[in-house]
């Protein structure tokens, strides 16, 4: 019977697309019934409805690709993810180093802390913390088992005194001083939580190790002989191998006190907590299916097929190839193995295509760009950070908001679990107080702006020692010890304390002040003089003798020099010449000049003396209040000096010495220039024309004094 049906006339094309049709018409079409799908048929004559190709479709044809469901599947496959996927191993390893960076022990009592440093190395705490928060953030659950031991009592003492070394435990027969000596992880999937769903009814959890993960590490071990099977099993517990013995699936923990089990963010209602991973379990998936896709692409491109056409065919001028012109062709193309161009001499009946692959089209970077941000925003990770540009300031910034607290929070879990171990250490040594966990960084995100607004807060009164200190997470308890025991050895075992708000050199202070008032003597205050040359004299005792040789000349009528007391001109006094006004002029200019560089140097001089004595670094430092005084200060002691007198250090302390006020005369005229600078510019004087101000005063009254 023929397939196809013919039809030589018009009548006879007619009748046989009539019967297409109808063929057509009783053709139903068959629709395929996929996992789980409905399919609904005969919705109108010849017309059918199919339901969604869904997860479930997908996954029944797909079985290695299917997503896990309960719990436990999750921490499996989360597990499996770290293992094989390098963003995920490499992220959470980087969460965990973050997060454990710099933990150690600190205690207020220096032999205790020195107690638990040297505990703390010998169960390798650091390294412990770090695997408790990469277990933490690579499968959501954290099962420790505490392994305890008893010390002796001259190990605990070398203990408590070495600054470095690690002790060696012994584990005598003493009943006290028994500590942790190792701890031990578990994985999620080895253990079973007694009572399953119920047990999270329960106050008090039970946990036992499934068995048939051991059992079948053993057999996997390829050990044919029975002896050393049973070395190998003699090794292991003594609770475990009685339950291999007896063919047990689980065996419960003979100390369950000794097993911490810890979750990330569980549910009350759950009994594992599931993974942070679970939720991009599919992005993983279609990564590892986008780098298949790929390879299997990179197989096509370089691919290539040429059609060798011989002869033709068309009609009765067709040209159809014999046997021996197939086979000079063949062995032609046979014969070039190496590659390359190759020469052929023919006839124009042959003919040749070739065909490329254009799979290099698929090949690139931009499609996996939506599977890699789902993955990072997924684990909390900005695209800034991995240099994919990111969506905006505020997705960036929320993004690194929740890895810093995804971090935080795994810190306060780990601080939770050593604070439980350092209480028990504290019970079975009998010391006072348990330690303290702290960590280099004590606060992960950047608080910089924040730590600048508490100390200023401080300053002020406006917050506590105590409120600073718990904002940064540092114990307030330790430190206030610590404070008071350093305050103690100021001045004996270490040096007095210096820096903004402290001056070291307080006493040094007042000796000065006390030697340049004449109170004491250098030997006093320490300082052992050479002996002194001959005919040498001190500038107090030159004065002394001045002052001793004026008193004995006035005694007797005489003066030093000038004329007799009493006594009228011999001569004519010459007439006062007036300057002219250019030369006036000049000879104030002078004067100003004078006066300008003489405040400069007093302000210096008093300026740097102001510092040292406050321990403050320069004058921005200073307090309103500070800076005030300090110009006040300067003017009066500038308001002392002679026009000819040297600015030096010692004038100026000789001035200091004598209680400086500011001049009268002085203080009157600068009072008039300041009220007169108020009513033409109606504001305040700033600080460089107060100070003109002060120096024209000073001017206006020595100049008069000339006159």
């Amino acid at each position: 019977m023929s397939n196809y049906l013919s039809f030589n006339s018009a009548k006879d094309r007619t009748a046989a697309l009539a019967a297409m049709g109808e063929n057509i018409n009783s053709c139903g079409m068959t629709v395929g019934n996929y996992y789980g799908s409905r399919t609904f048929t005969n919705i109108t004559p010849n017309s059918t409805v199919l339901s969604e190709y869904n997860r479930g479709d997908y996954e029944y044809f797909r079985p290695n690709e299917l997503l896990p469901r309960t719990t436990m599947e999750k921490i499996g496959a989360s597990m499996k993810a770290y293992d094989d996927f390098g963003i995920i191993r490499n992220i959470v390893d980087l969460m965990g180093d973050f997060a454990s960076q710099g933990v150690r022990i600190a205690h207020p009592n220096k032999r205790i802390q020195r107690f638990l440093n040297s505990w703390f190395k010998k169960i390798n705490g650091q390294e412990r913390s770090n695997m408790f928060l990469n277990m933490l953030y690579r499968c959501g659950n954290v099962v420790v088992r505490r392994l305890e031991g008893k010390i002796s009592l001259k190990t605990a003492r070398e203990m408590s005194t070495a600054a470095n070394g690690i002790p060696n435990f012994d584990t005598p027969k003493q009943e006290k001083r028994q500590i942790p000596l190792r701890y031990v992880f578990y994985t999620p999937l080895s253990i079973e939580l007694v009572g399953g769903d119920l047990a999270a009814f329960c106050d008090t959890k039970l946990y036992a190790l499934k068995l048939s993960g051991i059992a079948s590490r053993i057999k996997r071990t390829g050990i044919s002989n029975q002896q050393d099977v049973d070395k190998l099993v003699a090794g292991l517990p003594p609770e475990i191998q009685q339950a291999l013995k007896t063919g047990q699936k689980y065996v419960l923990f003979e100390n369950q006190h000794q097993i911490n089990v810890y979750h990330y963010k569980k549910d009350d209602w759950d009994t594992w907590a599931k993974p942070m991973i679970a939720p991009i379990l599919k992005d993983l998936y279609m990564l590892d299916k986008l780098k298949l896709a790929d390879l299997t692409a990179l197989d096509g491109v370089v691919s290539s097929i040429r059609v060798w056409t011989l002869g033709h065919l068309d009609g009765v001028n067709s040209i159809l190839p014999n046997k021996a012109a197939l086979d000079k062709l063949r062995s032609e193309i046979s014969q070039n193995t190496t590659g390359g161009v190759q020469n052929l001499v023919w006839g124009p009946e042959l003919k040749m295509t070739e065909t490329s692959s254009n799979a290099y089209n698929f090949l690139g970077k931009e499609k996996y760009e939506p599977t890699l941000e789902a993955i990072y925003t997924g684990l909390g990770i900005p695209q800034s950070l991995v240099g994919s540009g990111g969506t905006g300031f505020t997705n960036n910034y929320m993004s690194l908001k929740t890895l810093i607290e995804r971090l935080e929070y795994g810190r306060e879990i780990l601080v939770s679990f050593w604070d439980k171990e350092l209480k028990l250490i504290q019970e079975a040594m009998g010391h006072q107080e348990p330690g303290t966990v702290i960590f280099d960084e004590m606060v992960l995100s950047d608080e910089a702006a924040q730590s600048t607004l508490l100390l200023q807060m401080i300053d002020r009164n406006l917050i506590s020692d105590e409120t600073a200190r718990d904002r940064i997470k540092i114990n307030n308890d330790i430190e206030e010890v610590r404070i008071r025991r350093e305050n103690k050895d100021r001045g004996q075992k270490m040096p007095p304390k210096a820096g903004q708000f402290h001056n070291p050199h307080v006493v040094d202070d007042y000796k000065k002040i006390l030697l340049q008032g004449g109170s004491i003597a250098p030997s006093e205050v320490g300082i052992n003089l050479e002996p002194r040359k001959k005919g040498e004299k001190t500038k107090n005792e030159q004065q002394m003798e001045m002052q001793t040789k004026v008193a004995e000349t006035r005694q007797k009528g005489g003066t030093l020099n000038g004329r007799p007391i009493s006594s009228k001109d011999s001569t004519k006094r010459k007439k006062k010449k007036v300057l002219p006004k250019a030369k006036a002029d000049f000879t104030l200019a002078s004067l100003y000049l004078t006066a300008t560089n003489k405040y400069k140097a007093v302000s210096d001089i008093l300026s740097k003396s102001f510092l040292d004595g406050l321990n403050k670094k320069n004058l921005r430092m200073l307090t309103v209040a500070e800076f005030n005084g300090l110009e006040k200060l300067k003017f009066a002691v500038f308001s002392n000096f002679d026009p000819m007198l040297e600015v030096n250090e010692e004038n100026v302390y000789s001035i200091l010495e004598d209680n400086a006020n500011l001049n009268k005369d002085i203080s009157i005229t600068y009072s008039g220039l300041l009220k007169e600078f108020i009513t033409n510019n109606d504001r305040e004087p700033n600080t460089d024309e107060r100070r003109s101000l002060e120096i024209s005063a000073y001017i206006i009254h020595f100049s008069g004094e000339s006159e």
